[in-house]
């Protein structure tokens, strides 16, 4: 079975690796863009559905929906091609999508006690004929960057904040909640994610409303 080889560039591209990186340093915080190498270190919760990629490359998104309610979850696939998502116990519905691949669907996924773990997916090489789920994660508008904090400079606090946030249609982020505590930081990176503007996640082409899980590794400028 041919395996999904990495894409060559688009002009539509699906960004890859974690869903946000912030380098910040003791002065001016500097972005880089998903598409480029992450640097943060991964992170995996031991409660959570999770899941992993079998294909040729790294990268790639997944979107998981609730059959309870509808509800939209958007998540990326790390460099060892792993996913995962924190979400109640229920049913839920699964696509994995990457650029240059056809969608992989899984159907009837049950997360109980908070754990489900999925079997690998296998992507194959999209063919000519392939109708591929058309969307895009929520993408910054304006807004700050972490700054440091006076507690954090002293303690040259360095590393890895997690937090999912909903992101609607007005693009202002809300019902944040921290995954991945980076204490003394956690304040000052949820006010800068709070007072940020996105443009909301597109799925088949319409804005919708998600939640999505920002990643912000914090260094100080050596």
């Amino acid at each position: 079975m041919p395996r999904c080889a990495v894409p060559e560039p688009r002009k539509l591209i699906f960004p890859s690796a974690a869903p946000l990186l912030v380098v910040a340093c003791a002065t001016l915080p500097v972005e880089t863009p998903k598409g480029e190498p992450a640097a943060a270190a991964l992170y995996r919760p031991a409660r959570a559905l999770t899941g992993k990629i079998i294909a040729d490359g790294v990268g790639g998104d997944v979107l998981l929906r609730s059959k309870r309610d509808s509800s939209l979850e958007l998540g990326g696939v790390d460099r060892e091609n792993a996913f995962f998502f924190e979400v109640p116990d229920g049913a839920y519905s699964l696509v994995v999508h990457r650029d240059g691949c056809e969608d992989a669907f899984i159907d009837d996924i049950e997360v109980a006690n908070g754990v489900a773990r999925l079997p690998p997916v296998t992507l194959k090489r999209a063919g000519p004929s392939t109708q591929a789920t058309v969307y895009r994660p929520p993408r910054k508008i304006s807004g700050p960057n972490p700054e440091y904090t006076q507690e954090a400079l002293r303690h040259h606090v360095e590393g890895l904040f997690v937090a999912k946030c909903r992101v609607p249609l007005s693009g202002t982020l809300g019902d944040c909640r921290v995954l991945k505590h980076l204490p003394p930081m956690d304040d000052s990176i949820l006010y800068a994610l709070q007072h940020r503007r996105y443009e909301p996640a597109v799925v088949d082409g319409v804005p919708t409303e998600t939640d999505y899980v920002f990643k912000v590794q914090i260094s100080l400028q050596r």
